[in-house]
């Protein structure tokens, strides 16, 4: 595939006229054996056509993180934490798959044990839960934990990433309802929800 330098400038040795080929000559820059230039049409088409890469590639980006929950982590991850590179690993990947298994219902009872620091908390609580709301709004999710202050941390994160830009461009039809929007619960115009609890906290 050529260059965008071989595309915006082509050899010719000979040229038939001043307009051949859509150029034109200017005597400005010099390529080659002649110094052309792009026709200010020619110059858009390119233009639109890199635009048209970009929002492509955008589309594709978002493609995969509807269907699979790993790209998906990834970019929670850059979106909570900016200042560190992502850095994926196999653990990731199967975590991954396997609460990928628990949504389709080919799983349903599932422990994770992996050493503190290893994302296990981000997956499962912040990315996971926002995933699935994002597919089917109307889900009902209760994420549990330890301690009150490590869960509304976690469903505080979760929330936030539903609330950027990306994610409201992926998934158009997940929005907060007005009147329930807090830090221990928020839910969704399907009637969807996630909701915190802790050790000792009640449920209903």
């Amino acid at each position: 595939m050529p260059s965008l330098r071989e595309r915006l400038f082509k050899k010719s040795k000979t040229p038939t006229s001043s307009n051949d080929r859509g150029f034109k000559k200017t005597g400005k820059k010099k390529y080659g054996k002649f110094s052309y230039k792009l026709k200010p049409d020619r110059t858009n088409a390119v233009l639109q056509q890199l635009l048209h890469a970009a929002i492509s590639r955008d589309i594709v980006e978002d493609e995969l993180c509807r269907r699979n929950l790993a790209p998906f982590v990834k970019r929670v991850f850059e979106s909570l934490v900016p200042s560190l590179p992502f850095k994926s690993n196999w653990h990731v990947d199967l975590i991954c798959e396997y609460l990928e298994a628990v949504r389709a219902g080919e799983i349903r009872k599932l422990i994770i044990n992996v050493p503190p620091r290893f994302l296990k908390s981000q997956i499962c609580s912040i990315a996971f839960p926002a995933w699935i709301l994002g597919l089917t709004p109307g889900e009902r999710i209760l994420c549990g934990s330890y301690s009150g202050a490590l869960s509304i941390d976690l469903s505080v994160k979760s929330r936030r990433i539903i609330q950027t830009e990306w994610y409201q461009r992926m998934f158009p039809d997940t929005r907060f309802m007005d009147d329930q929007n807090e830090k221990s619960k928020f839910e969704t115009t399907k009637m969807g929800y996630r909701g915190a609890v802790s050790v000792g906290g009640s449920v209903t």
